[in-house]
């Protein structure tokens, strides 16, 4: 009985709330569909450092691997595929 989140917001969009709100919201409708465990998957890079927002929801980090998925594209960063779990 687990479930999965992704959330993906615009920069004006972050920092205001927005995120929590849809995570809540979506947290009563895991419930009613008798969801334990929401899983939530991220990629973390100095351009997007949202390891925060998760913990501050109360989720807890089980993974943590480097990528070279997208160093194409973003050849200075260090991309990280990071794995969440809470349970709700």
């Amino acid at each position: 009985n687990s479930g999965h989140i992704h959330i993906n917001l615009l920069p004006q969009a972050r920092g205001k709330g927005v995120g929590t709100k849809l995570l809540k919201e979506f947290f009563k409708y895991a419930r009613s569909k008798r969801v334990k465990t929401i899983h939530a998957d991220s990629f973390e890079t100095r351009l997007n450092p949202n390891k925060n927002f998760w913990m501050k929801n109360g989720f807890k980090e089980y993974c943590n691997v480097k990528t070279s998925f997208w160093k194409e594209y973003y050849p200075k960063e260090n991309i990280r595929i990071v794995c969440y779990v809470r349970e709700i």
